[in-house]
């Protein structure tokens, strides 16, 4: 399986690239690294800025964000915006990105902003330059920073939504229509936790495919591009609590007499404290994961629901979490 392909900020667990040289030690990142395929920029570095540099500041001048250097008063606006434009340009394929918060050009909801030049008033909170591009040419594609995720629900959705683009990646590559059969039946359960409305939409463009000839390539593309849309539409969507626990209770009830009754009971006990978010969906998984595998070993051929991503950052999700940190997170 191709792994997914994440734009990341090269200060975070990459290179010594910060404005004063510092490198950004993150564990998640780190624990990330032999299941994704890492694209560390630094536009800043690109620009030409050098390391260790002068620090740099978001102004409103007129109305618009400008990249104010500190010391010299220099606007790097236009050549970090440049440059910005061409790294995103040059990337072939993006899965998802992982940005440096509060920075003045990674930042993407909570870099410091200040209403003029001579800063007498506190700074709101605003997008960086560099984000700025990101989230105006990658709309649909998911921009998280290392800040927020540090909490492990945000987490769950970020790896889940990224594994499942990149799934589809692959898939899009072909246009076979059996391989878009197969990746729909294993991402039913999936999708539905997300919106029953869309996958019934999801059914009806995947049944097209049954009317389409093979030799009509371009009419198999349109199909294509549709259910792509409807999937990201679909997975962009708050994940629906009460469909998550239909589909617990449906899959508990169809394995049950292939699990012991304490572990039943232990299930059960989970999904009361998932419904009070006390605990989060991935212990939940954990817990059904051995009662609902398919084919043992084959990560592509279970259902995407309960593998939404490799079951090893399944288990380094858990790994040290006590109940009061996933109550706190």
């Amino acid at each position: 399986m191709t792994r997914p392909r994440i734009v990341i900020s090269k200060c975070i667990e990459f290179d010594n690239c910060r404005w004063n040289g510092e490198i950004i030690k993150d564990e998640f990142v780190n624990h990330l690294k032999p299941y994704v395929e890492f694209i560390p920029v630094c536009p800043e570095v690109e620009a030409g800025l050098g390391v260790p540099r002068e620090p740099v500041d978001i102004i409103l001048i007129d109305g618009d964000p400008r990249l104010i250097q500190k010391k010299s008063g220099e606007d790097l606006t236009r050549p970090l915006k440049g440059i910005s434009i061409i790294l995103l340009r040059s990337i072939k394929r993006i899965d998802g990105f992982i940005l440096k918060s509060k920075s003045p050009s990674c930042g993407i909801r909570d870099a410091r902003v200040f209403s003029d030049i001579k800063k007498k008033k506190p700074p709101i909170r605003g997008t960086g330059i560099f984000a700025r591009e990101v989230l105006k040419r990658y709309p649909h594609i998911l921009v998280e920073d290392e800040k927020r995720l540090k909490k492990f629900r945000i987490r769950e959705n970020f790896l889940t939504r990224v594994f499942t683009i990149s799934r589809f990646n692959e898939v899009k590559k072909t246009y076979i229509p059996e391989t878009l059969r197969q990746f729909h039946s294993q991402h039913r359960q999936l999708i539905s936790s997300y919106s029953r409305k869309i996958l019934k939409d999801m059914d009806e463009t995947i049944a097209q495919l049954n009317d389409i000839s093979l030799n009509y390539s371009r009419q198999k593309k349109d199909v294509v591009m549709r259910y792509e849309q409807q999937l990201i539409k679909a997975i962009s969507c708050n994940r629906r609590k009460r469909t998550v626990i239909d589909i617990i209770y449906r899959n508990l009830q169809k394995y049950s007499p292939n699990i012991p009754s304490k572990q039943v009971e232990h299930i059960l006990t989970s999904v009361e404290r998932y419904k009070k978010e006390e605990t989060p969906l991935s212990v939940l998984l954990e817990l059904m994961r051995p009662y609902t595998e398919k084919n043992k070993g084959l990560y592509e051929a279970t259902d995407a629901f309960f593998y939404p991503f490799p079951i090893e950052l399944l288990s380094d999700l858990n790994t040290n979490m006590s109940e009061k940190n996933l109550e706190q997170q």
